[in-house]
């Protein structure tokens, strides 16, 4: 049992002492419990947690608030206890346990209830965690608990336009940030309709987007996206313009299809503009290789390793150096075999961890998200940043 399980435990016990000393003193004699029978029960329950007996406890605790139905705290937080540990059927049984019993304080069925939707949300069991959520917001409409639970489901199942509506009543509650959120869930179903092909829905998706946040930038990446399948591409070149003086780390993500756009509309120098200034922005090692690239492909080997000296020069990084072997051995005429097996030797290195990490909650990635699969925001996910261990 781990440190925050005996918290838990620890939390339910004093809890439980508390409401007994206070209901002990409260109840008359008649209808006070005989001796010390809810404290047996109790330290009874306690010792089969210990146990690792925790179908028993569950049946201890369940007499326990039979003959004591105010203890309930003490139900909701052995539910708890049972759902950190990953044990979600016996969260779910202790949690519904509670709510069969009669007369429950509303407080009280709210709370049991709850818990219930989290139990289900964390065993995967959607359906019923959002048929749980969807009795509370009934219940109580301006819930936000209840609310962002729904979305979060909705969200998981991908059903774009019904978190849509949830998102929307959370920013009608006061919540502003819910708006950028809405605005990338319109974004969701802009990049699905341009993948099918309709042009005309992924539009009208984006204008959704846009009136939301009209700084979106992966609206922006989006509108670019629509304009070059339209055959627009000026109008795309000028739109990941914008992006690459606000939002460098973004406009990455589309390097490749703004060159392709820059080589359709006869613009070349808009290549080397872009470059030299995410040469002099990033700092993330896996952009700093893919721009060393690039400006070898455009400028030539001799700039892309100048950038690649400087960039060494102030910190080392793997991909960094991976990028300076390929381009030398192609660039100066080195000998290509000294240069295979240095390339094979830096290849074999430990990888650097991840590209991408979460700035709420610390999820690393190769990949870039705009949810975290980690904590589950929006829009959280930044570039990791040049190795800070050398000076």
């Amino acid at each position: 049992m781990g440190l925050f399980d005996w918290l838990l435990l620890l939390a339910a016990s004093l809890a439980s002492f508390l409401l007994g000393r206070y209901w002990a003193g409260h109840l008359t004699p008649r209808t006070r419990p005989a001796g010390n029978a809810l404290s047996d029960i109790y330290v009874q329950g306690i010792n089969y947690l210990l146990s690792e007996q925790p179908d028993e406890a569950i049946e201890a605790f369940d007499a326990m608030l039979a003959s004591h139905p105010r203890n309930a705290e003490t139900h909701l937080a052995l539910g708890r206890l049972f759902r950190h540990r990953g044990e979600f059927e016996r969260a779910i049984r202790v949690h519904k346990s509670l709510l069969d019993k009669q007369d429950l304080p509303p407080d009280v069925k709210y709370q049991a209830l709850f818990e219930l939707g989290r139990d289900y949300l964390k065993a995967g069991i959607l359906d019923r965690a959002e048929s749980v959520f969807r009795e509370i917001v009934n219940q109580h409409a301006h819930d936000r608990a209840a609310l962002h639970a729904l979305a979060d489901i909705y969200e998981l199942e991908q059903d774009w336009p019904a978190a849509i509506e949830i998102r929307k009543r959370l920013a009608a509650l006061g919540d502003a940030q819910e708006q950028a959120v809405v605005a990338l869930l319109y974004c969701e179903l802009a990049e699905a309709a341009l993948s099918g092909g309709d042009l005309k829905a992924a539009s009208q998706h984006l204008a959704e987007a846009y009136a939301m946040d009209p700084d979106s930038p992966r609206g922006t990446l989006l509108a670019g996206k629509l304009a070059m399948a339209a055959g627009r591409c000026d109008q795309a070149l000028a739109m990941w313009e914008a992006l690459l003086e606000r939002s460098p780390m973004h406009f990455a993500l589309i390097l490749d299809e703004f060159f392709q756009c820059a080589e359709r509309a006869g613009q070349q120098e808009l290549k080397t503009k872009a470059l030299y200034h995410l040469a002099g922005t990033l700092r993330a090692p896996h952009l700093v290789a893919q721009v060393a690239r690039h400006l070898a492909a455009e400028e030539g080997g001799a700039v892309a390793l100048d950038y690649l000296r400087h960039v060494l020069a102030r910190r080392p990084q793997l991909q960094g150096l991976q990028a300076f072997v390929e381009i030398a051995t192609r660039a100066q005429g080195l000998d290509p075999e000294a240069c295979r097996t240095l390339a094979d030797a830096v290849a074999r290195l430990p990888a650097e961890p991840s590209r991408f990490h979460c700035t709420v909650c610390g999820f690393h990635s190769q990949a870039h998200y705009w949810k975290c699969p980690g904590c589950r925001r929006w829009d959280t996910m930044e570039a990791v940043q040049e190795n800070n261990n050398h000076a």
